[in-house]
């Protein structure tokens, strides 16, 4: 079967290697750059390439140039890819945001012509409920892909976006790493299919900037923070502090979100005694080689990873230390997607990991 793949992150990559690996069907199979940093994608690809001749043999790598996920005119170059993309002979087409505007017009473009179209796991979004049906974003958001559609001179369907993980009706098939814990509420066809550790082993063999001690038990915490917001900082720094004064014989490494503000690196490299990793890389590929690792986190998605089945590796929230700090849960409900991740309600609990 001839599968497209729309990605937008470097977890998105992984995830599509892990399904072509699952799926192990002899068709074709496109992997689309499509983020603003796809010459960073790019560029990790190529070396994972090299790496694994494999790989190489059963994905064609397209280069969808200069995409921003608002409503704008492509360029010429832009166009002309994604012309040559509808021209691709699949069964299925996999995108990762059904709210990411090129994904919808694909997703669109291709049900139309009864191809399969599967929406994979973007994160914890995929099992969290939305308190609201935030009916301004929703509005916003569709006109904004109705002016995109007619600044492209794309064909135009009309697609209300929901804020409902997979309602769009052009979605007709899910693949999710817990299927346990999904609520499957539109009745779509759920797969589930779980980050191959090859894969993820592939990435931390090839790519890691920062070596860690694989044999030194490690507390490895993965920060939710992105834009500057002091009452934030201040309390993770502080969660931080008590993690560095109670295991002081612990490898401490803390993994920053790839689309960080410099303010808050610049904070971190100031403050903290924490091996402080800001690379694209998702945490998970530090995390595999570890023999024994703690992973703290908000409510980051790296939990939901099982790690390698050979090593002491034990996953924890704790967004109830946060308090009201986290203003994202003024908004979400949040599900645990795992019965391996615990979560931590107050301080001591912390101390006694």
């Amino acid at each position: 079967m001839n599968t497209l793949y729309i990605t937008n992150s470097i977890f998105h990559i992984i995830y599509s290697f892990s399904l072509i690996k699952s799926n192990n069907n002899k068709g074709n199979n496109y992997l689309a750059l499509a983020a603003s940093n796809n010459t960073i994608n790019k560029e990790i690809i190529l070396k994972l390439f090299s790496a694994n001749s494999e790989l190489k043999d059963v994905i064609t790598l397209i280069d969808i140039p200069n995409l921003k996920d608002i409503a704008h005119t492509y360029s010429n170059d832009t166009l002309n890819v994604i012309k040559d993309i509808k021209q691709l002979d699949i069964q299925e087409l996999v995108i990762f945001n059904d709210d990411n505007l090129l994904s919808i017009y694909l997703g669109q473009y291709f049900s139309n012509k009864n191809i399969i179209v599967s929406l994979a796991q973007d994160g914890t979004k995929t099992y969290f409920k939305h308190k609201s049906k935030a009916p301004r974003y929703c509005f916003l958001r569709t006109i904004e892909y109705y002016k995109y559609c007619i600044m492209n001179n794309f064909n135009y369907r009309f697609q209300y976006i929901s804020m409902a993980y997979g309602k769009a009706n052009y979605i007709s098939r899910l693949y999710i790493t817990n299927k346990s814990a999904f609520d499957n509420i539109f009745d779509k066809e759920c797969i589930e299919v779980k980050l191959s550790d090859d894969i993820v082993k592939l990435y931390s063999n090839t790519l890691i900037s920062i070596e860690l001690d694989e044999n030194k038990p490690t507390i490895f915490f993965v920060s939710s923070l992105l834009k500057w917001n002091e009452e934030q900082v201040k309390k993770e720094f502080s969660i931080l502090e008590i993690l560095q004064n109670n295991y002081k014989d612990y490898q401490l490494a803390v993994k920053l979100h790839p689309r960080v503000s410099k303010e808050i690196i610049n904070y971190y490299q100031e403050k903290l005694k924490w091996i402080l990793i800001t690379d694209l890389i998702p945490a998970e590929a530090y995390i595999i080689d570890l023999k024994k690792c703690y992973m703290i986190s908000a409510y980051s998605s790296t939990a939901i990873f099982d790690g390698d089945k050979q090593s002491d590796y034990k996953r924890f929230w704790i967004y109830p230390l946060y308090g009201k700090t986290l203003k994202t849960l003024d908004r979400l409900i949040v599900k645990n997607p795992s019965d391996e991740i615990k979560i931590l309600t107050s301080k001591e609990e912390l101390v006694n990991l």
